[in-house]
């Protein structure tokens, strides 16, 4: 390929000639070595943005921080560059995992629960409360308009 290229001719007739993309050429034609093509761990496959903040992913999981949209944030303050569904999707896997046990739901409250709520005498300080708003209240409403009230000013 760098034959070619020293020859003079161009990446699309390569790409047409070799019967690769483009993309593939242009890789090929950047790279030096044949070690250059391998990507950093030596598997073809480039090795995640979200790599070198893992251990910190997973510090702050064992920590009990589970929503992804905050785990971003915080990884976002320490310089971490890409996106959400990165994250996303890696805090989706480790919900996953075997090991992993999620907090029950919230149970609601029971129908005796409520009933009781709802017919037993409400404490003293809310009953008290309750009192001195319904006596300020009832004086209010039973003094008359003052002049410099908005209804009982003349227009």
């Amino acid at each position: 390929m760098h034959d070619l290229l020293e020859q003079g001719t161009g990446l699309r007739g390569i790409a047409t000639k070799l019967r690769l993309s483009r993309g593939t050429v242009r890789r090929f034609a950047r790279a030096e070595t044949a070690e250059q093509l391998l990507v950093n761990n030596g598997t073809g496959y480039r090795t995640s943005m979200l790599e070198p903040h893992k251990p910190y992913l997973h510090m702050r999981w064992e920590a009990g921080a589970t929503n992804a949209t905050h785990l971003h944030a915080e990884l976002t303050a320490r310089g971490y560059t890409g996106g959400f569904t990165i994250v996303r999707d890696y805090i989706h896997r480790l919900r996953n995992t075997p090991g992993h046990v999620r907090p029950p739901a919230p149970t609601p409250p029971t129908v005796r629960k409520v009933t009781t709520w709802l017919m037993t005498d409400p404490p003293p300080l809310i009953l008290t409360l309750a009192m001195t708003w319904t006596r300020s209240s009832i004086a209010v409403l039973n003094s008359p308009p003052s002049p410099t009230t908005s209804a009982g000013s003349p227009t």
